[in-house]
């Protein structure tokens, strides 16, 4: 390819017509001559060019929105820092790098250009949406994102990119607390507590060949912080400025964090979520536990519940501190829902609920110290046994079963045989209840009291995880529900776990909700031998 002609940085950026007073970031050497005439001529912020794109990022989210990023920088990874330019571009502003001369970073970023050009041209862009779009290749999803939402062309010797998308950055967790002490004004970090890797305790057997579990569990650093500003959406979504909170999404140490109610535009941003009418003005201090699916009792017990770890911390700083929650129907908290509040310390009068858009004066934040099938943090422990004593004490006098099974009403993963299965751990000495039919304190009461706790997989048996008492927990369910939450939450707890893995209806090459869910039959002669073996071997 011919080296292109020489253009000035000064005449490309002449050529964007930018609006008066326009906010424009630069990143070039110390005392280059384009760097200075781009702070003369824009008043522009200056950024460390040595910064990673990760770090970029922070410095870009510190102080944008920006009309224009100009990246002038030597770095080799011209196309990663470029789509993290763009997460901080309002609509219509431009992402200015400067082409590589040579190497695999010019030919990569040039490849680029014309894999967006020829997407574009062709007619068959398919942009991101809402939900899970599985079987999609993230590469896949970011092209047609970039083909969607930006106007590539070279000139001279730089890259200028036009994006129309309007979009917002998602603030990685573990770099929040950076942002925090570069743009103070946005808030504080008030308390952490350090990252852990602790060994699953318990004995471990599957009925299915080759099923074993994770041997350790690095939860992260838990930290509770002070935001000022922020908008809340019904659904979780937090979003403070051009930024979108860590608190937005329910597994915060994945790579890619992602919502189902938000659209994920690239590794570094969404599309700008829509508010259904004016946000209501929040006065006060409110600590923020919502969760995508409020109101569904596992995920309840799991991550929402996790995150109250730092309400006393944060009730302690704001004596008037009140807990936000949406309800996107309008419909108010189950009784449920604020027995669990209050035996985490929260008072029923402390909490509100928002049916639409707030702007929270003082949002309170704490990391989750749950996250399904990546880790549990050992501070919950505190918060467990604290829930745990709150309610069985509550409960009322009745028996309370040495072997108790857990069924369920069977609206997902139904067994087919599900009395077959019931009958068999009746002639076990085990009591067989629903225990949605009991209110939570009994529930609490009546798994803290088991020796033995079994029944099918799925929320009715997460209680269990927040006993401190080891016990032997006996799972059925089928064999394309991972279990995630009946593994991890028996490691931390120290149980002895037994998978019975029954053959589901529905299997799929890749992930499906319909495989999740799948109905399953139990084969006394397959699995049964497993669980026949697991019973015989109970001690009296």
């Amino acid at each position: 390819m011919a080296t292109p002609p020489t253009v000035a940085i000064g005449q490309v950026l002449n050529g964007l017509r930018l609006p008066s007073g326009a906010q424009v970031a630069v990143a070039d050497r110390i005392g280059s001559d384009e760097r200075e005439d781009i702070v003369t001529a824009f008043g522009a912020v200056v950024l460390d060019i040595w910064r990673s794109p990760g770090e970029l990022a922070v410095d870009l989210a510190a102080r944008g929105p920006f009309d224009a990023v100009v990246d002038l920088t030597p770095a080799g990874n011209a196309v990663e820092r470029l789509r993290v330019a763009l997460a901080h571009l309002r609509p219509g502003g431009h992402a200015v790098l400067r082409v590589p001369v040579t190497g695999p970073a010019r030919a990569d970023l040039l490849a680029l250009v014309e894999q967006v050009r020829s997407l574009a041209a062709s007619g068959r862009v398919a942009p991101p949406t809402f939900g899970r779009e599985r079987g999609r290749a993230d590469e896949e999803r970011d092209l047609h994102a970039l083909a969607a939402g930006t106007a590539l062309r070279v000139k001279g010797r730089f890259l200028v990119a036009t994006q129309s998308a309007d979009v917002r950055a998602p603030v990685p967790e573990r770099r929040l607390d950076e942002l925090l002490t570069k743009a103070p004004e946005r808030g504080r970090t008030l308390h952490t507590v350090p990252a852990v890797t602790w060994e699953a305790r318990g004995r471990f057997a599957s009925s299915l060949p080759g099923d074993d579990r994770r041997h350790s569990y690095a939860a992260p650093q838990l930290a509770l912080r002070e935001l000022h500003a922020v908008l809340c959406l019904p659904h979780q979504i937090a979003v403070q400025g051009h930024v979108v909170l860590p608190a937005s999404f329910r597994n915060v140490v994945r790579p890619r964090p992602r919502s189902r109610w938000l659209v994920e535009w690239s590794r570094h941003s969404v599309l700008a979520p829509e508010a259904a009418s004016d946000p209501t003005p929040l006065a006060g201090p409110h600590y923020y536990a919502d969760n995508v699916n409020r109101g569904h009792f596992g995920h309840a017990v799991t991550e929402q519940l996790s995150m109250l770890w730092g309400w006393d911390h944060a009730l302690a700083e704001h004596p008037d501190l009140r807990l936000l929650v949406t309800s996107p129907s309008g419909a108010p908290l189950a009784e449920w829902e604020l027995e669990l509040l209050e035996a985490a310390g929260v008072d029923r009068a402390r909490v509100t609920v928002a049916t639409g858009p707030t702007l929270g004066e003082t949002l309170m934040t704490g990391t989750p110290g749950y996250a399904i099938g990546s880790y549990v943090h050992p501070e919950l422990r505190r918060l467990y046994d604290r829930v745990v004593t709150s309610l069985a004490d509550r409960a009322p006098a009745g028996p309370r079963p040495r072997r108790l099974f857990l069924t369920r009403a069977h609206d997902t993963r139904a067994c087919h045989n599900a009395e077959e299965v019931e009958e068999l751990f009746r002639a076990h000495g085990f009591e067989v209840t629903r225990p949605e039919q009991h209110s939570l304190p009994k529930q609490l009461a009546l798994v803290r009291a088991a020796d033995v706790v079994a029944g099918f997989a799925g929320s009715g048996l997460f209680p269990v995880g927040l006993l401190r008492e080891p016990a032997t927990v006996i799972v059925v369910g089928s064999d394309t529900y991972p279990m995630l939450n009946e593994r991890q939450l028996c490691a931390f707890a120290g149980h002895d776990l037994r998978l019975v893995r029954c053959r589901a209806d529905i299997h799929t090459e890749h992930y499906s909700l319909e495989s999740f869910h799948s109905p399953f039959t139990f084969d006394p002669q397959r699995e049964g031998r497993f669980l026949a073996h697991v019973l015989d071997g109970l001690t009296a």
